[in-house]
């Protein structure tokens, strides 16, 4: 089944009433947190009157989230409240009122869930049902006309029912078809830094720098970045340019010289249209864009975003590190407590089976739990990704202090677990610790190294008798060491020597002090072929030993099953950080920003890697990838997935605080010394939206009636009819710009809102997009798709004059494999027959059947 319960539970739910009178349900956070902290596995949950307040148009009705069980006497409580808060009064909308107020709760208290496969598994009960109820064996055995009886019962019992699970199934199924509807983009806005700019259109940031300042400047400010007043305070310094001529600011274009700008962040939030389809057009003219972007932030339940962009993201995923709700006693995720576990196996379930397509075959999956699902979630990753394919479990010291749990045990770590898709899959290195890099602090022509006894010491493996090979003599006078001749006597498993020690050497074995019989570290083909790697040692009392030089096996270490760096704190390096970066405490629980940074490292996210985050949160993820990047010069790239709408007011606040600054305090950047962004920012059409979009409703001048005698085919023919033409119709697609569909904003009413179709295009025919600008007459979107096959949108608005002889044009300049316009069927020019319809690019948001 699929688990649809979306991520905006407990969040403010709007409502419009019949009257008009607009209401806003919210949940007082205090009693929230409180309450969910001591709710056990089977306990109950009510909401109970808090205050019901007029605030202009809208009253609010703040709760209480309390212990126990819902009562009606509660329900009437809030009724009359709300009624009594309304001007003139609302007796008669008490009934809109309760039914609304029913909706908030069951939506916060129970589970919703879309069956994959209903008519079989009913089919399925049915057989049953009457092969154990209606059918009696004794009825069926007895001489009289008993078993023609009980048969015909059975008969009809099984038409009834079938009929009965057809209706049933064809809603149901209805229901699946638009929850894995590829959902189409509402949104889009562009994030980038002045440095980026300054890189990719140096002359069209000339020319645009104060219009940028002038909307930008308040923006600044409120990231705690500073005042910049003019375009001058924005760059760093000028620089002679001796790799190509770029522009200063008022400066003539023939001097050579390269601006430095600050890595200050312009959104395209702050301006209008015209002014984010030229800054595309003069970025994309020099860089293809997909190769510029440093990430990609989706608002949506992550499920919808991973089966939307799979086409485009398929097997290009180095990472994926993912930290789900742990739904434990201290923080329960907000299902029905009795079947949280269930509920939470089936949410991971779902999105692990769509992740296994984003992973590169030697792609490595991370991701957090505590103990409480530990087990849970080890059987689903087995499930999903193969059991011999899970690489380890580590455990991470994340609250070195503990918080209290309710068995007594002061809780302090939770564990990454770690698995890859295929044999392929390894884990990565650490970087070595400041003890490591001390340990080996020698160095000569090889690189740097480490001295250690030629004599091994530790278990087992490190007596003769595991190794006899490695037990032999090794000749020693002053500082020259010899290896005798041997030969190895295979009946007594040990080497005769054929070669005797001169007067003044010394005979060495592998024996410790107590004479306990060891072995040297190398074989003595090995020890021969290094001899520049040994070294004669003698202690104060003249003892002779000998000596290795050991060197680390990479550029780094391999990590331990146990973290306990106090870097990975996640109250110091984790809400103290973002309390630095926001100067207020907004967010609970944020992971450590280095803990996340190893988990990437480890989890094998190189310099070019893109790593996914599912449950994005707090934005720690990205900010780990920046880090990464700053310090090794790397170009790793982020996408990642969150529901809520703080991912506007924190998440995306926070990539951008990150890439201008490293260090913060009081809200304040102390100096901008970051690495720069170049971020796309989408919204994307979910279930409830669609929904919402449909109109069920019987047209003037249509028939109600099912027009065919199968009830189930008919309402399954209406469904997807009104569908199918609400997302696919012909009409719809005339123009890049102005098609609408309605946005679900909690209950009562749902707005109309535009769609970014544009945007839209390159997720249905998983393109890569290189160039992309806007004209009078239409939009150009130029790239390749999966198959390498080089693609040109020309998206028309057939409005327009002149837009046939546009596209004509357009195919002239821009030829490709596969060319794509609206309404190809009225165009009439040379080359129009291999134009291909945009229309039928949309309809594959229903599948590629």
């Amino acid at each position: 089944m699929y688990y649809i319960k979306s991520g905006d539970i407990f969040t403010d739910f709007p409502v419009r009433l019949a009257s008009g009178q607009r209401l806003l349900f919210t949940v007082a956070p205090e009693t929230l947190q409180a309450t969910r902290a001591a709710l056990k596995p089977n306990d109950k949950a009510h909401y109970a009157l808090d205050a019901a307040t007029r605030e202009d148009e809208i009253i609010k009705v703040r709760l209480n989230y309390l212990k126990g069980a819902q009562s009606e006497k509660q329900k009437d409580e809030i009724v009359a409240a709300v009624q009594k808060a309304a001007t003139g009064g609302m007796s008669g909308n008490g009934a809109d009122i309760r039914r609304w107020l029913g909706r908030f709760i069951a939506r916060n208290q129970s589970d919703f869930f879309i069956h994959k496969r209903l008519k079989e598994a009913l089919s399925e009960d049915l057989d049953i049902f009457i092969k154990i109820e209606v059918l009696d064996t004794d009825q069926l055995l007895a001489g009289s006309d008993l078993p023609n009886r009980a048969m015909k019962v059975a008969r009809i019992v099984r038409e009834v029912g079938r009929q009965i699970i057809d209706f049933l199934a064809t809603l149901e199924d209805f229901q699946k078809m638009l929850w894995e509807k590829k959902k189409l983009v509402f949104e889009t806005r562009y994030v980038i830094t002045l440095d980026r700019l300054a890189l990719y259109c140096p002359q069209w940031l000339v020319e645009n720098i104060s219009s940028i300042v002038k909307n930008q400047r308040q923006e600044w400010n409120e990231l705690g970045l500073g005042d910049y007043a003019d375009a001058t305070a924005c760059i760093r310094a000028t620089i002679p340019e001796q790799a190509g001529i770029q522009f200063v600011f008022n400066e003539p274009p023939c001097i050579p010289y390269r601006t430095d700008y600050l890595p200050l962040p312009v959104d395209t939030r702050n301006f209008d249209a015209a002014f984010k389809w030229s800054m595309l057009d003069a970025v994309t003219a020099t860089t293809p864009l997909d190769d510029a972007l440093d990430g990609v932030a989706i608002q949506s339940d992550n499920w919808q975003a991973l089966n939307t962009l799979q086409e485009k993201y398929r097997h290009r995923v180095q990472t994926l590190y993912a930290d789900p709700p742990y739904n434990t006693d201290a923080g329960p995720i907000s299902y029905k407590n009795g079947y949280r576990k269930a509920s939470w196996a089936a949410f991971i379930q779902n999105r692990l089976g769509v992740v296994r397509n984003y992973l590169l075959e030697d792609g490595v999956a991370c991701i957090t739990i505590d103990d409480f699902q530990k087990n849970e979630l080890l059987e689903i990753i087995s499930k999903e990704f193969g059991s011999d394919n899970l690489l380890g479990t580590v455990v991470i010291k994340n609250s070195p202090s503990g918080r209290p749990s309710v068995k007594g045990f002061r809780v302090s770590h939770e564990y990454a677990i770690f698995s890859g898709i295929s044999t392929r899959s390894d884990i990565g290195l650490l970087e070595r610790s400041e003890a490591q890099a001390t340990h080996f602090g020698n160095s000569d022509e090889d690189g740097p190294f480490a001295w250690e006894n030629f004599r091994k010491r530790g278990g087992a493996t490190t007596h003769r008798s595991a190794r006899p090979k490695q037990f032999y003599p090794i000749y020693v006078v002053n500082d020259k060491i010899r290896i005798p001749q041997l030969e190895w006597q295979k009946d007594k498993k040990d080497w005769k020597v054929l070669e005797t020690p001169s007067a003044t050497e010394v005979v060495l074995l592998p024996i410790n002090d107590d004479g306990t019989e060891r072995v040297w570290s190398w074989g003595h083909v090995t020890a021969l072929k290094s001899m520049k790697d040994l070294e004669v040692r003698r202690n104060v009392g003249g003892v002779v030993s000998i000596f290795r030089k050991v060197r680390p096996q990479s550029e780094g270490s391999l990590p331990s099953t146990v973290w306990v760096k106090p870097e990975h704190s996640a109250v110091e390096y984790g809400s103290v950080l973002l309390k630095n970066m926001f100067n207020k405490r907004e967010f609970s629980f944020p992971k450590s920003v280095h803990a996340v940074e190893d988990c990437l490292s480890v989890s094998g996210a190189h310099e070019e890697a893109l790593v996914l985050d599912i449950f994005a949160g707090s934005g720690t993820t990205p900010h780990a990838v920046l880090n990464l990047n700053k310090v090794d010069d790397g170009s790793r790239k982020f996408l990642i997935f969150e529901a809520n709408d703080y991912i506007h007011s924190f998440t995306i606040p926070r990539i951008e605080k990150a890439a201008v600054a490293t260090t913060w305090s009081g809200g304040k950047a102390i100096e901008l010394d970051g690495v720069g962004l170049f971020m796309k920012v989408q919204a994307l059409e979910q279930y409830d939206d669609t929904l919402a979009s449909l109109d069920a409703e019987v047209s003037a001048g249509d028939s109600g009636e099912l027009l065919f005698h199968d009830k189930a085919f008919a309402l399954r023919y209406r469904m997807n009819k009104t569908s199918r033409s609400l997302y696919c119709g012909v009409d719809r697609f005339s123009s890049p710009f102005g098609y609408q569909l309605k946005r679900a904003s909690g209950g009562g009413e749902a707005r109309s809102c535009e769609v970014d179709l544009v945007e839209s295009l390159p997720y249905l025919l998983g393109m890569d997009v290189s160039r992309l600008y806007r004209e009078a007459q239409g939009v150009v979107m130029l790239g390749r798709n999966r198959r390498g096959q080089s693609v040109s949108v020309f998206f028309r608005d057939c409005a327009t004059a002149g837009s046939a002889e546009w596209v004509a044009e357009k195919l002239g300049a821009h030829p490709a494999d596969r060319v794509y316009t609206n309404d190809p069927a009225s165009l009439c020019f040379e080359g129009c027959d291999s134009l291909e319809a945009i229309e039928s690019v949309f309809a594959l948001q229903f599948g590629r059947n």
